[in-house]
């Protein structure tokens, strides 16, 4: 099912949204659980979350490249109308993540970029980057992987893995500052 998911998203297809809810609502739910939202919360995020999916595809804002960026780009979506939603309500709370829901980490560049833009900026900019840069970045924040199998995935060198992964996250950072005139 899931390599053919993006299709069938892309036809409307039930099966896909089935898939979409199996994949994701519990995570979701738990997430806005533990980040000051109820069940009902989580279920309206969700429907939301959706709509946006649907329409990044259909109006070609979002650049179809994998199943897996598919599943955490829908994450992100989710994850970043929450933030909107609480910082909307007043709240100000200390978001408590437990990893099941991030897409990104770790890098300052990427949390500045994602903290600084909508999620669809982020992936039109992400979606700019060359294949192999995405899928360096994928398989590394999207699917945790360690540089070993990220460089037996792409046929780069192990030794030369950490440089190419520093060299997409700076072709990123360009197109950011780009993007938004050199203002951090």
């Amino acid at each position: 099912m899931q390599s053919d998911l993006y299709q069938l998203l892309l036809n409307n297809s039930d099966a896909a949204y089935r898939e979409i809810y199996r994949a994701h609502y519990s995570v979701i739910k738990q997430y806005v659980l533990k980040n000051s939202g109820s069940e009902d919360d989580a279920k309206d995020l969700f429907q939301e979350g959706v709509i946006a999916l649907w329409d990044n595809i259909h109006s070609g804002k979002y650049n179809h490249t994998n199943e897996t960026m598919l599943h955490g780009y829908f994450r992100s979506i989710c994850k970043f109308k929450w933030m909107e939603i609480l910082r909307g309500k007043g709240k100000f709370i200390e978001i408590a993540d437990d990893g099941e829901m991030d897409v990104i980490t770790d890098e300052t560049v990427l949390n500045d970029l994602i903290k600084r833009e909508e999620i669809d900026e982020f992936m039109g900019m992400f979606s700019a980057l060359a294949d192999k840069c995405r899928q360096i970045l994928s398989l590394f924040y999207y699917d945790k992987k360690n540089m070993k199998e990220i460089s037996v995935i792409t046929g780069y060198e192990i030794s030369s893995m950490r440089n190419e992964k520093y060299k997409c996250i700076e072709k990123l950072r360009a197109l950011y500052l780009r993007r938004t005139g050199g203002r951090k």
